[in-house]
């Protein structure tokens, strides 16, 4: 039978328990970069955050040994202290891990919103909604080309390379990703919709069109422009290839808190999606058409050597100090995309 000696006792060692686990918690959130468990950023200055773990440690041994006298006498054994140290430990997760998803959420960088100059237009394709960008000062026929944001990520850091593109002179659509078109096979008519929508267009090359995606949609643009011959053009970023890397894990907490990281799992249907979609038997299919996968070089989500031991057809290119969330927000890499956009149509 159990015996906790007192109700006192036994809370105390609860608490003490609970203050040392969290203080372990943000040891971890600050030598490993997890956004998910850090009450802090621990990427900024002043250094002194990083004693925010070291300091709840001590703080909870000091409190407990120094002002619990009845230790010396016999107090919980193995199995009591067992119990009540796991019940700490899940006091510390309860009170971490919701702190963390309101002190820290995951906020894409802000992006440029462009001129008057780059016209937004609402679209209207067989499966939803779309926002067409373009140049307004545009007047003859250019590239197109379709962007596939992740359907369980914001589109605003997406709008950053569209805006680039417009610049440069193409066509832009943003297709909307509804629930309805998050299973297989329904989200294959996303891509056919949006360049049966390009090709139509007048400004729009009908033999300059390309694809491109970011996350789950870098994955449904490779199936995508294996099956349409006339995407000339394919760019994949953070593809995630396999149902494998689609489970959320403590990757994900790099970047996004455990609530938002369970939200990007999408009940369990993003894993089934890609397995359907089979990304990494359709990339062969796509050559000799020029096919570009990019990764930000601390993508914890997706195993970067496996990708390169994979990747036979496609030129793999990684930005230094990007993660996996990241990329689509990062300008360095919306400008890589664009230029090798312009450089292969």
């Amino acid at each position: 039978m159990l015996k906790f000696v007192s109700t006192y006792l036994a809370l105390s060692y609860l608490a003490f328990a609970a203050l040392v686990s969290a203080g372990v918690l943000q040891v971890l959130a600050a030598w490993r970069a997890l956004a998910g468990l850090a009450l802090f950023d621990y990427r900024r200055r002043p250094a002194w955050r990083h004693a925010c773990g070291p300091l709840l440690i001590a703080l909870g041994y000091v409190w407990f040994f120094a002002t619990r006298r009845e230790l010396i006498t016999p107090g919980p054994a193995g199995a009591e202290l067992t119990i009540l140290f796991g019940g700490g430990v899940a006091l510390a997760l309860a009170v971490t891990l919701p702190a963390a998803a309101i002190l820290r959420p995951y906020r894409p960088q802000a992006t440029s919103t462009g001129p008057e100059a780059m016209q937004a237009h609402p679209a209207r394709l067989a499966p939803g909604e779309a926002t067409l960008l373009q140049d307004a000062a545009q007047s003859q026929p250019g590239p197109a080309i379709c962007l596939l944001p992740d359907p369980a990520a914001p589109r605003e850091p997406l709008l950053d390379l569209a805006d680039r593109l417009a610049r440069r002179g193409w066509l832009v659509l943003v297709p909307a990703w509804g629930e309805a078109l998050q299973r297989y096979p329904d989200a294959l008519a996303l891509v056919p919709a949006a360049m049966a929508f390009l090709s139509r267009h007048p400004l729009a090359d009908a033999n300059r069109l390309a694809v491109a995606g970011v996350g789950l949609g870098a994955d449904l643009a490779l199936r995508a422009a294996a099956e349409d011959r006339s995407i000339r053009a394919v760019v994949a970023l953070a593809p995630l290839w396999e149902p494998a890397n689609a489970r959320p894990s403590l990757g994900l907490l790099a970047e996004m808190t455990y609530p938002e990281a369970l939200r990007w799992g999408l009940r369990g249907r993003r894993g089934r999606l890609l397995d359907g979609l089979a990304s990494t038997q359709a990339l062969p299919r796509i050559a000799p058409r020029p096919a570009l996968v990019l990764y930000g070089g601390d993508d914890a989500v997706v195993p970067l050597s496996e990708v390169r031991t994979r990747l036979q057809t496609a030129e793999l290119r990684t930005m230094p100090g990007v993660g996996h969330l990241s990329l689509a927000a990062s300008p360095e890499a919306a400008a890589n995309v664009a230029q090798w956009l312009d450089d292969n149509l």
